[in-house]
């Protein structure tokens, strides 16, 4: 045969999405599954959730849910491509080498990432909750993600694990409203606030109207 054949080039290693890791739930609340969009609630455990990142859904959808865990990030192909990855196949100290960067740089970034997740934080505080279906106002821990684009709410300040989030993607608007039927005990008129996303409207009530006129502009900001 003429000629000699070129030398064989390594494939790249794919970059794949992080699954999620679903636990048995029980959701005490209504709670909707952020994949069929349907409610999750019962006297037993009735969906899963995310340890990692809090995402909930029904035990039968957990199959289909696509693998998109935000806690994890992923490396991008620019940094891919600026790996050098030596040609030469019988090198096997170069390959090793370039593939040990590669590692150290997707450790890197999920170190980075992990690190940031406390500081992805706009704002925080309690506020009280409407029920979805029985109607009662329950006090959340709330923080709103302006990196995740998140409204995520916890049953104290010092839960790790969230009980559930509202997509900022879907929210259409947030106002101030009157009292709603049944408030919390010792709270003002003007501390009543709207958020309305395409499924349902949230009802929040803040300790005072100080406090729901600053979680109303913080929300407002993150939707321009």
């Amino acid at each position: 045969m003429r000629g000699k054949m070129a030398d064989a080039q390594p494939a790249v290693p794919p970059v794949y999405s992080h699954p999620h890791r679903f636990e048995k739930y029980n959701f005490t609340t209504p709670t909707y599954c952020d994949f069929c969009t349907n409610v999750l609630w019962g006297p037993v455990k009735t969906g899963s959730r995310c340890i990692d990142c809090g995402y909930n859904c029904h035990e039968k959808c957990c199959d289909s849910v696509p693998k998109t865990c935000t806690k994890y990030k992923s490396v991008s192909d620019a940094t891919i491509t600026n790996q050098t990855i030596s040609r030469n196949v019988g090198d096997t100290a170069s390959v090793n080498s370039s593939v040990t960067a590669m590692q150290t740089t997707n450790q890197q970034y999920y170190d980075q990432f992990s690190s940031n997740v406390a500081e992805n934080r706009t704002h925080e505080g309690y506020l009280y909750k409407r029920g979805a279906l029985l109607k009662g106002w329950k006090q959340r821990w709330f923080v709103l993600d302006s990196i995740k684009h998140q409204l995520r709410y916890y049953d104290a300040m010092e839960d790790s694990h969230c009980k559930g989030f509202i997509d900022l993607g879907e929210v259409m608007s947030v106002t101030q409203t009157g009292p709603a039927p049944g408030p919390p005990k010792k709270t003002d008129d003007k501390s009543f606030f709207d958020l309305r996303t395409s499924r349902r409207t949230y009802n929040f009530c803040a300790t005072d109207a100080l406090s729901a006129q600053e979680w109303i502009e913080k929300l407002q900001a993150c939707l321009q």
